[in-house]
């Protein structure tokens, strides 16, 4: 029974539940273990953080001190002041490690083909200084023409290391870089020192974290974590190579590391082919078979500590640049400003708050900006900068123990010209100021060319200005002489009427007075009662009376002043239209009635329009505007003249105004022959015209388009030929 169908599928269902079951549990733990990885991720750089910047005062201090930045160094301090440096060196060397774990253990792997060659020889040039430092002797010898497929930045972490505790551990002699191919399968690099050695019962445990392969007793060599050569194990272990040991004590240690460019050949049978090319005597190092291999003698460069001469000559000459440094910690304060040449200003502020108030009250070429500070932090400092860019101010170097990539590329967003790393070499940061200072001055130099360009360039417009308001000037001129003729007509109509009036008028007072005359004569005479005389004078004053037809003369007087003082205010307000017409004013902006000028305007160009044009008016409500009213009187001019030259024979113009949301609109319109398509987009071009020779200048319109544009308002037309034009002006109201 129990080997039934059933039986077997009720059983394969229960193992395939428990598979789920089993499965969904290990996914569980993956997780698990992923967030504790991350977590640890965090904590390394966080912990990385909280350490270097100590060590920052640390390493920094105890390098001026040994240097003699504070003076000559007692002898009985040097030696603490040494330990005091050589554990800080430790302890960086132990927070670089910690991190390199976390990244190592989060990377994976890139295989590209890599140019082995020049990446080796690259890479063991960087140690010159190392070297040279130690007066070690630095041998390469690398078989031309390597290619292997595997991980850039694994590999130059693997040799780094290798090469890093070579020279670490030893003092006197040389360290070795051997590269060679093995057969067509793989290539072999070897690291050679001629240091301690490492003791038989240490290389077992050699590739276990936090062991140092030395004699621990003898206290001599425990500088470092004893991470190096566990993260390069996992490194080459990764890259699926071998790493093997020769080491003898008090002789040197030689590690080869064994890659494969086959995949196909396992990597032991790599590591046997390797040791069967190589002569027994040669896997122990020793003075003898050093000897043996070609060397290249690699020289160090002294980095200069300060400025170049022409340089330093050419800043006498100027002020000395001013660094202001801002970190709340005073020891790093000291070391940036013991690191500057002697010759720099130096200001110092502890809080970000400080940092801008001194920023605004000082001239400063150059900010050491550390990110974390009390009252306003680096990044808000930044921001704030960011966020004026109408005030100057001067570069900005953070200088910060914060290594994550995405607050580098913050801070770069933010505006920092550079970014540089605690704890920092002073060569490094000696050379960035100097760089960022010497772009500091050429951008000086560079603004103060856009100066003097941004002065010749308003010379020049001022220059067109004028040039604009002289031909302002001249059509207006122009546009005086073409109405002066209809003008003087409309003067000599009321000046005219006027003398006539007079003429009359003095007639009548003639004989007014003539009259008057008699009746004075005829109040003596009936004062003296004689009768007869007084008949006589009687009879001459009603004689006078029929002649002169006084009465006649009574009632036309009141008619002869009305007319007089008609034909006077016309020719006032003509006057008055001409005066502003070709008032020459040009900058006076103020509050004006459009509706008034272009009744004011219609009055000086009346002539023009009254013989061949019907001229409609509607005036809406318009609120008052902000303009130039006199150059606003020569666009309206230019348009009803225009208009009215328009009309072959007679014709109509209609002038309409609006107000229109926060605009004043100007209508002005002809039924007259138009103007042709092509015509229309040249219309406002200077010196254009479709007017026969003699007729106009051709600026008339493109004045008009300028007068409008700097009233910050708008011109348009419509037209069709043989049906008229429409020409629409708004302008805001202020």
């Amino acid at each position: 029974m129990n080997d039934s169908p059933n039986f077997i599928d009720l059983q394969q269902t229960c193992d395939l539940k428990e598979l789920k079951s089993s499965y969904r549990a290990l996914e569980q733990q993956n997780q698990k273990l992923r967030e504790q990885a991350n977590m640890m991720e965090k904590f390394l750089v966080k912990i990385s953080h909280a350490m270097n910047t100590p060590l920052n005062s640390i390493l920094g201090f105890s390098f001026v001190l040994q240097d003699g930045g504070f003076g000559k160094l007692n002898e009985k301090l040097f030696e603490p002041i040494n330990l005091i440096h050589n554990s800080s060196k430790r302890l960086q060397s132990l927070v670089t490690q910690l991190l390199t774990v976390s990244q190592q253990m989060q990377h994976s792997v890139k295989e590209e083909v890599v140019q082995l060659t020049p990446l080796l020889q690259e890479l063991f040039s960087g140690y010159t200084k190392k070297l040279s430092t130690k007066q070690l002797q630095g041998v390469i010898s690398v078989q031309e023409d390597l290619v292997v497929k595997s991980d850039v930045e694994l590999l130059l972490q693997i040799f780094s290391n290798l090469l890093d505790n070579a020279i670490k551990f030893t003092n006197t002699g040389r360290v070795e870089f051997i590269a060679n191919a093995i057969g067509e399968y793989g290539v072999a690099v070897s690291v050679k020192d001629t240091g301690p050695g490492i003791p038989k019962k240490h290389q077992e445990k050699i590739y276990e974290c936090f062991e140092q392969g030395v004699d621990y007793e003898s206290k001599i060599y425990n500088e470092g974590a004893g991470m190096g050569l566990a993260l390069v194990k996992s490194g080459v272990e990764q890259l699926n190579g071998l790493i093997r040991l020769d080491s003898v004590p008090g002789v040197g240690s030689c590690f080869t590391v064994v890659l494969p460019t086959n995949k196909r050949i396992p990597p032991d049978e790599l590591l046997i082919q390797w040791e069967t090319m190589q002569d027994k005597s040669t896997q122990v190092i020793n003075a003898t078979n050093m000897e043996a291999s070609p060397e290249i003698h690699l020289k160090t460069k002294q980095l200069p500590s300060g400025l170049p001469e022409a340089r330093a000559a050419e800043r006498s000459e100027k002020q000395n640049p001013v660094i202001l440094i801002v970190d709340d910690n005073k020891a790093n304060r000291m070391i940036a400003k013991r690191f500057l040449p002697e010759d720099y200003q130096v200001l110092e502020a502890e809080s970000g708050r400080q940092c801008l108030n001194i920023l605004t009250s000082h001239t400063v070429n150059l900010v050491l900006l550390e990110l974390r500070i009390p009252d306003i932090s680096g990044f808000d400092v930044l921001k704030y900068i960011q966020a004026h860019p109408e005030i100057d101010y001067p570069p900005i170097l953070v200088i910060s123990a914060l290594i994550e990539s995405n607050t580098i590329s913050q801070v770069l967003h933010l505006g920092a010209v550079d970014y540089l790393k605690k704890p920092f070499n002073h060569a490094e940061l000696q050379a960035r100021v100097n760089t960022h200072l010497h772009f500091a001055e050429r951008e000086r130099h560079l603004e103060h060319k856009v100066r003097e360009h941004t002065a010749s360039l308003r010379d020049a417009k001022q220059r067109l200005e004028g040039t604009f308001q002289q031909l302002l000037q001249s059509e207006k001129m122009a546009s005086i002489g073409q109405l002066s003729a209809g003008i003087a007509h409309e003067i000599n109509n009321p000046v005219g009427f006027i003398c006539s009036n007079l003429s009359t008028l003095d007639e009548y007072m003639e004989s007014i007075l003539e009259l008057l005359g008699y009746y004075a004569r005829l109040e003596e005479l009936c004062n003296e009662e004689k009768n007869n005389q007084l008949q006589v004078l009687l009879e001459k004053i009603k004689i006078m009376k029929e002649k002169v037809d006084l009465d006649f003369i009574l009632d036309d007087i009141p008619e002869l002043m009305v007319d007089s003082r008609e034909g006077t205010k016309r020719v006032k307000t003509i006057v008055k239209g001409m005066k502003a017409f070709a008032h020459a004013d040009e900058g006076e902006i103020a509050e004006n009635d459009i509706n008034e000028a272009i009744e004011l305007t219609l009055k000086v160009v009346w002539n023009e329009l009254k013989y061949n044009a019907d001229v409609h008016i509607s005036l809406g409500r318009l609120p008052k505007v902000m303009c130039n009213i006199s150059q606003l009187n020569q666009v309206f001019t230019n348009l009803l003249v225009n208009a009215a030259q328009a009309l072959d024979e007679h014709g109509e113009i209609t002038i309409q105004t609006q107000h229109q949301g926060d605009e004043v609109v100007v209508e002005i319109a002809d039924t007259g022959k138009g103007i042709e398509a092509e015509n229309i987009k040249r219309l406002f071009d200077p010196f254009f015209t479709t007017k026969t020779v003699g007729q106009g200048t051709g600026l008339g319109l493109y004045l008009s388009y300028e007068i409008i544009q700097n009233h910050k308002g708008s011109i348009e037309v419509q037209s069709e030929p043989n049906k008229g034009t429409k020409f629409t002006i708004r302008l805001p109201v202020s």
